[in-house]
Formats: C-alpha cells, structure tokens, sequence
C-alpha cells in the first residue's frame, strides 16, 4: 500500500476516533477545497510539506494536519491539543 492510501486510511480513522466524523472521499475533498480557497485559517507550517489549519466545520472547529506535496489532509489533532 503507498503513502498516500496510507495516509487517507489514517486520517479518517482519526476523525473518527477525535470528532465523532465518517470522513467520507466528498468530506474529504471538501475541507481540502477549504484549505486552497482561503476558507481554512492558516495555523503554522511544520515542515515545507505540512501544515497546519483550523477549519469550521458545522459550528465546530478542527484542526488539521495537510500534505501539501499529496494534497491530502493526513490527520485531525484532538480537540484539547494546543500546538506551539
């Protein structure tokens, strides 16, 4: 299995696992058309391939973990998590 397969199996079992949210392939595409819209907050880079975001989904907001290489949300950080 690739990395990439590996990372989408991995961010929706997280979302799951963290919000209570089935990241279904039209959710998925959906935040990550949020992200290159300028509709998700800009949180930091980590790397020069990821970073991170906040988006508002359905009054609640989620932070993100994003691929920018692959184009693919790669996990969601738990709720409480602060990221410095």
């Amino acid at each position: 299995m690739n990395k990439r397969k590996m990372q989408k199996i991995h961010a929706k079992s997280r979302f799951f696992e963290r919000h209570d949210i089935l990241l279904t392939k039209d959710l998925h595409k959906e935040l990550i058309n949020n992200i290159q819209n300028g509709k998700a907050k800009f949180v930091k880079k980590q790397s020069n391939r990821v970073t991170l975001w906040d988006i508002d989904f359905t009054d609640k907001l989620i932070r993100v973990v994003y691929d920018k290489h692959r184009k693919l949300i790669i996990t969601t950080l738990p709720v409480q998590e602060e990221v410095v």
